[in-house]
């Protein structure tokens, strides 16, 4: 997915508002390590957004959830 980049973003908002509205799974006792963008700002080049998750269980459950949700959504996203 190619989320526009911005000066003075919230990675970790835009990643909760992606996984509960267009992917439809249900984040609200998901704990982020850190999220943040790969690499530097350039004009013209929009990075991917890394999503850490405190739990390992928590990263696993939204995978299987993401799969089953899928269906119909235009997304690409990969939850690591």
């Amino acid at each position: 997915m190619n989320l526009p980049e911005d000066r003075g973003e919230d990675c970790k908002g835009m990643i909760i508002n992606l996984l509960q509205n267009d992917l439809k799974i249900d984040v609200t006792n998901v704990r982020f390590h850190a999220v943040h963008r790969v690499g530097k700002p350039v004009v013209g080049k929009t990075w991917s957004i890394i999503a850490r998750f405190v739990c390992r269980g928590d990263r696993e459950e939204k995978r299987s959830e993401k799969f089953h949700n899928l269906s119909g959504c235009l997304h690409h996203t990969r939850l690591r």
